[in-house]
């Protein structure tokens, strides 16, 4: 079973604005759309080569720290998904998923700006994989797929806390695929069928994360204030955002500098766990607003633009 990559998927979103450049010409939102499938590529393109100067750069890698943390916070799922689901149909929809977030990206700018939305949209998705880029260099991590590539899904045995050397991109924490789904759910406007969408969508991808060994779980962890700090910037409410990159820094500095501390006490760790995802969502529910309705704008002709 073959699917397309993430680059292909995008390359069909070039295909799809191109064709909606050619009927409606004058339509102003194709344009932007397009404008927006090159920032993908050209983010695409560029991180794989900053990423793997950082692999060169820090070739030593906090994975067993992460390893340790998710088994103090109980286990490891990521180990047992991916034992549970092997390749397969269900493995190659899961990796379809995953695999399609730069091109789920560039449609739901693309219905946001029909909402009238398009602006925060773009911010938040900008910030988002801008800043979060820069986060994973403060834990250099890769995954345990990368890791543990020659026992993974199996169990490791005899971890310690030690860094390792692995050569693969340091892109591991936090999850920038799930604080991007989770946009999407801030995202969805106010169509129960868009916003159901969104949800399994968010569900499908932290499963990815897991089942295809690209993440532990306390980087699902973190994404959750990464996202919601994302999307309060872009609506201009830094000094709230700014407390969930707060907690977002915190917590990689002290898994940077105090892992053996952290584990050392797992009831505590369960509690900060459990206490930053409340506080993450308490702010972002009291502060985010959707604020435009879902009946569609009208494009701007760029004569009008």
């Amino acid at each position: 079973m073959t699917f397309p990559n993430p680059g292909e998927m995008v390359m069909a979103c070039f295909l799809a604005t191109g064709v909606w450049m050619l009927f409606r010409p004058t339509d102003s939102n194709a344009l932007k759309v397009f404008f927006v499938c090159v920032l993908t590529l050209m983010f695409g393109v560029t991180a794989q080569v900053v990423l793997g100067a950082a692999n060169t750069a820090l070739p030593m890698k906090f994975d067993c720290h992460l390893y340790l943390i998710d088994k103090a916070l109980g286990d490891s799922p990521a180990f047992l998904a991916g034992r549970l689901i092997r390749r397969g149909p269900l493995w190659h929809i899961i990796r379809l998923i995953y695999d399609s977030l730069p091109a789920a990206t560039v449609v739901w700018y693309w219905m946001n700006l029909k909402m009238g939305n398009g602006r925060v949209a773009l911010i938040a998705f900008g910030v988002n994989l801008l800043l979060g880029s820069c986060l994973y260099l403060i834990v250099p991590a890769c995954g345990p797929a990368f890791a543990f590539e020659s026992r993974y899904p199996a169990d490791p045995v005899g971890v310690t806390l030690q860094l390792i050397k692995v050569d693969a991109s340091p892109n591991c924490i936090p999850s920038l695929h799930v604080s991007s789904a989770i946009l999407f759910v801030l995202l969805a406007g106010r169509r129960p069928a868009v916003r159901a969408f969104a949800w399994l969508y968010l569900a499908g991808t932290a499963t990815a994360t897991m089942v295809l060994g690209e993440h532990y779980l306390i980087d699902l962890v973190l994404a959750v204030p990464f996202a919601c700090f994302a999307a309060l910037i872009a609506q201009g409410q830094t000094r709230r955002a700014l407390g969930n990159l707060v907690l977002v820094v915190a917590w990689l500095i002290s898994i940077h500098f105090a892992t053996p501390l952290i584990i050392a006490h797992p009831n505590a760790l369960r509690a900060g766990v459990v206490a930053t995802i409340s506080i993450a969502l308490y702010v972002l529910n009291h502060k985010w607003e959707f604020r435009n309705e879902t009946a569609e704008q009208p494009s701007v002709p760029l004569s009008h633009a």
